[in-house]
């Protein structure tokens, strides 16, 4: 096991910690409940990687999350409902899809005598990163897509609607961009399969491939892991979900009220898809960056250099920065103007 330090900066960051904390403390909670469904009660996943584990004098188990929280002061899936004045809204989608992203980091690996299982595809955060930054462009930036939630597999048209049902988290990206370098990891958990019962882990993994055949974008390489235990809403979190959204998360075909938006007491879990992918769809946000750090930054005169050097940083800093955000810019496209290195 590899424990994870997790670090969060910033209110918004707060905002989706609260969230993903809250989600980590239900799983907890549904594990040791007598009552709560088998699916939650062995869900395979290794929790101390996020928690430091303790006792009370009473011999009561504490769990004492890794965090470092330093405060300051895209489009999403048609069957959500989000206020995007809100931050608890889009910041309960952020948390969503971390959660699902980080689950390998917890899977436990198989033996070889293990009979069943529950998930398959662990990595750890090393592994994760060598296998889409440590190959061929190294590119280091990755988006974050979700399917939020995630289709059922029932059919033939559901399991291609599932790399369509995928909606980029990250802002400034380009869409239909065929990169024949580009590298994924997806996670899919708590998905239905036919009748309304979760599906298998070959099922899932056989509706992804399925999918990718059919697909008029592939990949270079894909690596897909998959659990059986879907996101529990926890008390409290946002009314967010469409009234297309049933109590498990499954998509209906009629609302099923008068409300347009549902939370934690209507939708009491629901399937996810997220990935992570490397891929020149990125190159608009790394370039608006860029410019917009030579322009307020680097140049001279430049607005926005008193406020960088009062955040502490120097002329080489932003200099480096610079350099930096070229580097990766030039990797997903060689000829860009913007890579160059005159201002």
């Amino acid at each position: 096991m590899k424990e994870i330090v997790t670090i969060q900066v910033g209110s918004y960051a707060n905002f989706v910690g609260s969230h993903f904390w809250n989600f980590q403390d239900e799983l907890l909670g549904l594990a040791d409940s007598p009552i709560s469904d088998q699916i939650f009660r062995s869900h395979g996943l290794n929790m101390d990687v996020l928690y430091r584990t303790g006792e009370t004098q009473q011999g009561i188990l504490t769990y004492t999350p890794r965090l470092v929280s330093v405060d300051f002061q895209g489009r999403m899936s048609k069957y959500l409902c989000l206020e995007d004045q809100k931050p608890y809204h889009s910041s309960a989608v952020y948390a969503s899809a971390i959660h699902s992203i980080s689950l390998p980091f917890r899977m436990q690996p198989l033996g070889p005598s293990a009979q069943l299982s529950y998930t398959c595809g662990a990595v750890d955060v090393n592994e994760l990163v060598q296998m889409l930054a440590g190959q061929a462009r190294q590119n280091m930036v990755m988006t974050l897509d979700i399917a939020m939630p995630a289709p059922a597999l029932s059919d033939i048209q559901c399991r291609q609607s599932l790399l369509e049902n995928l909606h980029p988290l990250t802002p400034e990206i380009s869409e239909n961009v065929e990169d024949m370098h580009a590298l994924e990891s997806m996670t899919i958990h708590g998905v239905f399969g036919s009748g309304c019962k979760r599906a298998s882990l070959s099922e899932v993994k056989d509706a992804v491939q399925t999918a990718y055949s059919t697909a008029a974008e592939r990949p270079r390489f894909s690596h897909l892991s998959v659990a059986q235990c879907p996101l529990p809403i926890p008390l409290p979190f946002p009314s967010i979900f469409g009234n297309l959204v049933g109590r498990h998360g499954e998509l209906l075909d009629t609302p099923i009220s008068e409300s347009a938006s549902r939370g934690s007491l209507e939708v009491h879990s629901i399937p996810m898809a997220a990935r992570l992918r490397s891929s020149s769809c990125v190159l608009p946000f790394l370039e608006n960056r860029l410019e917009n750090l030579r322009k307020f930054g680097i140049a001279r005169g430049a607005l926005g250099s008193e406020l960088l050097a009062s955040w502490g940083f120097g002329k080489d800093d932003v200099e480096d920065m610079g350099e930096t955000l070229s580097n990766m810019v030039r990797t997903l496209n060689p000829v860009s103007e913007l890579s160059s290195d005159s201002d």
